[in-house]
């Protein structure tokens, strides 16, 4: 058991600085997170299981949960799946992968704020309206269709009314920008 302890701790030293970076670009969102946790154990995660995987000590019955995490839940998270066979390295490519996407993504919605700003005015925050767009920019083939209501708030984390705030659109898109 110390052995395990030891190499964890060895592998994290050399993980930290790049652990603090994706938590930095990624504002410690879960839902931005969860396509890292789905690469780190090589399998998809439903943003559900991500919260749980990095916020164990919440209610899962107390909605909505806190949407973010801090950096030492981060790393504690990372910490606490890796294995006896596990090396830094195999963490390291998929940490810093997802960390120049969200750099990206930061500069690219950056560039954008303006027309997303425009974009929000023209609409009057209608989630109906924003559903459109979102299906336009997911990756599947987009039907004419908005997306369901219900999927427009939970993605913008609007859970009520048919109206959502400005803020909300560039943090969505910088989340799940690839």
């Amino acid at each position: 058991m110390a052995d395990l302890q030891d190499h964890v701790s060895q592998e994290m030293t050399k993980l930290y600085p790049i652990i603090v970076d994706l938590h930095t670009f990624s504002l410690g969102n879960i839902l931005t997170l969860a396509p890292v946790i789905s690469d780190l154990v090589r399998h998809p995660v439903p943003p559900q299981v991500a919260r749980h995987i990095l916020r164990p000590q919440d209610d899962r019955f107390s909605l909505p949960c806190l949407d973010t995490i801090t950096s030492t839940e981060l790393v504690s998270a990372i910490e606490s799946s890796m294995a006896a066979c596990d090396t830094a390295q195999m963490y390291e490519n998929v940490i810093l992968r997802h960390t120049t996407r969200l750099r990206t993504a930061n500069t690219i919605v950056g560039n954008m704020s303006d027309m997303i700003l425009d974009f929000h005015i023209f609409v009057e925050g209608d989630l109906t309206k924003i559903g459109l767009l979102l299906a336009d920019l997911a990756p599947s083939p987009h039907t004419g269709d908005a997306l369901p209501i219900e999927m427009t708030r939970s993605l913008l984390q609007c859970y009520s009314g048919t109206v959502c705030s400005f803020p909300k659109h560039p943090t969505l898109l910088k989340a799940f920008h690839i």
